[in-house]
C-alpha cells in the first residue's frame, strides 16, 4: 500500500481516523469492559448495554456525517471530510460488534475473537490492495475498513450466539455505570495522550507530513498492537479474577512484563537499528523522511508497552480514577510539548511525544508501586536482562552496518537480512552469557507448558 499510494493519501486517511478514533472512545464509554469485569451478569445487563450503545453510536454517526465538511475545511483538506462522512457508517455496526465481543471476552473465548480479527485483517488488506491497484487512491483504505468491519461483525455474532434484544433496564445499567464511566474518562484521556501529536501535525504541518509521521507510528505501534492490544482482553479478564490477591497479582505482573520485554525489546531496538534500509527497501525512497521519527518512536514504544501492562493490571484491580488524573496531566503536557516541537517538524513532535511518554510511564509505575508496596526499581527489574541484551544487539548491528556502508551497500536486501541475522544471534547469545535466573525459570515453565502440545502432535502423527 505504501508503494501504491502517496504519503498524502495516508495523511488524509489519518485525519479522518483521528475523529473516528475519538468518536469511538465517546461511544464505547466503558460499559463493555464493565460487563467483562463484573462477577455476575444477567440478560438485562446485556440487552440494556446494547440499547445504550445503539443510541450512542447512531448519534455519533449522524454527528460525524453532519460535521465532516467543517472538519475537512478546518484541516484544509476537503477530501478528508468526505472520507470521514463515509467512515461514519462504521458506527452503525459498532453497537452489535461491541456487545458480542464483550460476551466472548467474558467467556475467555479468545480463539473466536482471534478468528474474527484475522478475517477482518485479511479481507481488509485484500480489498485495500485490489482497490489501490485499480487507482482508487485514498478510497481504497476507506472501503477496506468497511469490508473488514462488516466481516468481523458477522463472525463475532455467530461465535457469541447472541441476538440483540431492544430491552432497557435502568437498574441493570446502574450496575455498570461506576466502573464504565471511570473507564470512559480514562479512554478519552488515553486517546488524547496518544493522538494529540497527530492533531497538531495535521493542523500545523499538513497532510503529507502527517502521512510520514503516521507511517513511523504504525511501524512502531505494530508490536504494541499485536502484543499488548491483542493480549489486553486475556490479561484483563485473568487479572480481574485475582484482583483481591496481591501476591498472585505481583507474580503474574512480573511474569507478563518479563515475557513482553523479552519479545518487544529486541523488536524495538532492532527496528531502530535497521530503519534506514528497512524503509528504503520496503516502502521506497519517497518514505525516507519517516526514518528518524521511527527511530525516536521506538524508544517511546518501550515505554508505551510497559505502561500498557501496568494499566491493564490497575484497571483489573478497579484503580482507574488516579490513573485518569495522571493521564490528564500527561495530556496537557503532550499538547504543549508537541506544539513547541512542531517548530522542528515531525522530528520535533516525535521527540516531544517520547519525552511525555517517559513521564507518564514513570508516574503510573510509581502509583502502581504505592498500590503494591514495591519500589520503582523493583517493578522495573523484570526488564533488566532484555534491556541489556537488546543494547548489546543494537551496538553489534550498527557496527555491522557501518562496515558495509563503507562499501556503499548500506541499503540493500542482503545487508538488511544479514543485519537482522546478526541481531538475532547477538540477542540470543547475550542470554547464554548473562544466564539471568528469571528468564531461565520462564523458559523452563514455557517448555513444560508445551509438553502436552508435543504429546498431542505425536499422537496425531
Amino acid at each position: 500500500m505504501a508503494r501504491l499510494l502517496e504519503p498524502e493519501d495516508f495523511g488524509v486517511f489519518g485525519i479522518a481516523l483521528l475523529f473516528v478514533g475519538l468518536a469511538t472512545r465517546f461511544g464505547n464509554v466503558g460499559f463493555g469492559l464493565a460487563l467483562v469485569q463484573r462477577e455476575h451478569i444477567e440478560d438485562e445487563h446485556v440487552s440494556s448495554l446494547f440499547v445504550v450503545n445503539l443510541c450512542l453510536f447512531s448519534t455519533i454517526a449522524v454527528l460525524l456525517i453532519w460535521g465532516s465538511p467543517w472538519i475537512g475545511r478546518s484541516f484544509d483538506s476537503p477530501i478528508a471530510g468526505e472520507v470521514l462522512s463515509v467512515l461514519a457508517f462504521l458506527f452503525f455496526l459498532k453497537p452489535f460488534s461491541s456487545v458480542a465481543r464483550a460476551l466472548l471476552q467474558r467467556k475467555m473465548a479468545f480463539k473466536s475473537t482471534a478468528i474474527a480479527g484475522s478475517l477482518q485483517h485479511f479481507l481488509g488488506v485484500l480489498s485495500a490492495i485490489s482497490l489501490a491497484w485499480y487507482g482508487f487512491g485514498v478510497w481504497s483504505l476507506v472501503y477496506a475498513e468497511l469490508v473488514g468491519a462488516s466481516v468481523s461483525l458477522a463472525v463475532l455474532m455467530i461465535y457469541a450466539k447472541w441476538r440483540p434484544h431492544f430491552s432497557y433496564h435502568h437498574k441493570a445499567m446502574k450496575d455498570l455505570y461506576a466502573f464504565g464511566i471511570a473507564i470512559f474518562f480514562k479512554r478519552i484521556l488515553t486517546y488524547g495522550a496518544d493522538k494529540a501529536d497527530f492533531f497538531i501535525i495535521a493542523n500545523r504541518l499538513g497532510a503529507t507530513p502527517l502521512g510520514f509521521y503516521e507511517k513511523s507510528y504504525s511501524l512502531m505501534n505494530m508490536t504494541i498492537k499485536e502484543l499488548g492490544d491483542k493480549m489486553e482482553p486475556v490479561l484483563f479478564r485473568a487479572f480481574s479474577k485475582i484482583q483481591n490477591d496481591r501476591g498472585r497479582i505481583l507474580a503474574a505482573y512480573n511474569k507478563v512484563l518479563l515475557t513482553f520485554s523479552l519479545i518487544s525489546y529486541p523488536i524495538f531496538f532492532g527496528l531502530a537499528s535497521v530503519a534506514p534500509p528497512f524503509i528504503f527497501l520496503l516502502y521506497g525512497e519517497k518514505w525516507m523522511p519517516s526514518v528518524i521519527p521511527l527511530q525516536i518512536m521506538c524508544l517511546s514504544g518501550l515505554l508505551r508497552l510497559h505502561l500498557k501492562v501496568t494499566s491493564i493490571v490497575m484497571n483489573a484491580m478497579g484503580k482507574v480514577k488516579v490513573e485518569a488524573w495522571i493521564r490528564t496531566v500527561a495530556f496537557a503536557l503532550l499538547i504543549v510539548a508537541c506544539w513547541i516541537g512542531s517548530q522542528w517538524g515531525i522530528i520535533g513532535v516525535a521527540t516531544a511525544a517520547t519525552i511525555v511518554s517517559g513521564i507518564l510511564s514513570v508516574a503510573t509505575t510509581l502509583y502502581f508501586g504505592r498500590l503494591t508496596q514495591l519500589t520503582y526499581l523493583a517493578l522495573m527489574r523484570p526488564q533488566t536482562s532484555p534491556f541489556i541484551a537488546s543494547i548489546f544487539m543494537y551496538g553489534m548491528v550498527l557496527l555491522f552496518q557501518k562496515w558495509f556502508s563503507g562499501a556503499g551497500e548500506a541499503h540493500s536486501f542482503p545487508v538488511l537480512f544479514l543485519s537482522i541475522a546478526v541481531g538475532i544471534i547477538t540477542y540470543i547469545s547475550a542470554f547464554f552469557v548473562l544466564r539471568p535466573a528469571p528468564v531461565l525459570a520462564l523458559m523452563k515453565e514455557f517448555l513444560v507448558d508445551l509438553k502436552p502440545l508435543f504429546k498431542k502432535f505425536k499422537r496425531s502423527s
